[in-house]
């Protein structure tokens, strides 16, 4: 039976001290960036996501968005190793080319605040330097040959409490414009974004959050609820045959780095 093997990945932020990060990349400059313990722990798990998707036979990768961490504003730019785009789009290149090579690959635009400020944007050069197809700030449509309608795009929103009510909202206002006539049945709602991962199925339609390639980053919005921001380590890799999928989520321990225990 012929099926399609999707891995689904995001939130890498290259360029934070906190986020994963290729070893041995040299600046423009030829100034070599070192990695700390923990982006080396997050690289090990990465290194062991792309062993998962040769065994799966992962024939396509889905980039989903905030590749780099850009200038990134809300965090004020303190949290970067560099703050030179060039650079952290070749770091992003550079770390990623092990997961993308031999595969089609797609991508899907992120936050505003870390890509550049209008035209071509950060995410975009890293999916086309890398052979992709830039698909904009959103993907609606099938994967051949499978006959669900996925949404994909990188995310916004959320809930205060309980994380499935995002999920939950989103299945509702789906199916109501589908009920509506303004838009086809969607069978997969995929987001990034959040930083976590949860999957849930109801009725039918599939709802998958897709969790993050960082530690802890101590920010302004992260710092007001250490406790929820926790972020889940991973990725997602869908099997899709003609009329069904099947989901596999491969997390990981998260490392310490602006959060480790300290004894003073």
């Amino acid at each position: 039976m012929a099926k399609r093997v999707i891995a689904f990945v995001g939130d890498f932020h290259v360029g934070n001290r906190y986020a994963i990060a290729p070893a041995g990349y040299r600046t423009q400059e030829d100034n070599a960036i070192h990695i700390n313990e923990g982006q080396m722990t997050l690289l090990f798990h990465f290194d062991d996501f792309c062993e998962k998707c040769d065994e799966l036979n992962v024939d396509t990768v889905f980039l989903m968005g905030d590749l780099v961490d850009g200038p990134n504003y809300k965090g004020y730019a303190r949290h970067l190793v560099t703050s030179d785009l060039g650079d952290q789009i070749g770091m992003a290149v550079m770390l990623l080319q092990k997961l993308c090579k031999g595969r089609k690959v797609y991508g899907v635009e992120g936050s505003k605040y870390h890509v550049l400020p209008g035209g071509i944007s950060a995410d975009q050069m890293v999916v086309q330097q890398l052979g992709g197809v830039w698909c904009g700030p959103i993907f609606v449509g099938r994967f051949e040959p499978c006959r669900l309608t996925f949404l994909v795009q990188h995310g916004e929103g959320g809930a205060l409490l309980n994380r499935a009510t995002e999920a939950g909202r989103d299945s509702l206002y789906l199916n109501a414009a589908h009920g509506a006539g303004k838009i086809e049945k969607i069978d997969v709602s995929i987001k990034g974004h959040r930083h976590y991962h949860l999957y849930l199925v109801e009725n039918g339609q599939h709802q998958i959050r897709v969790p993050c390639w960082c530690a802890f980053i101590p920010n302004k919005v992260y710092l007001k609820n250490y406790g929820r921001m926790q972020p889940d380590i991973g990725g997602v890799i869908l099997e899709l045959e003609e009329d069904r999928l099947i989901h596999h989520a491969f997390l990981y321990d998260l490392p310490h780095i602006a959060d480790q225990v300290r004894i003073l």
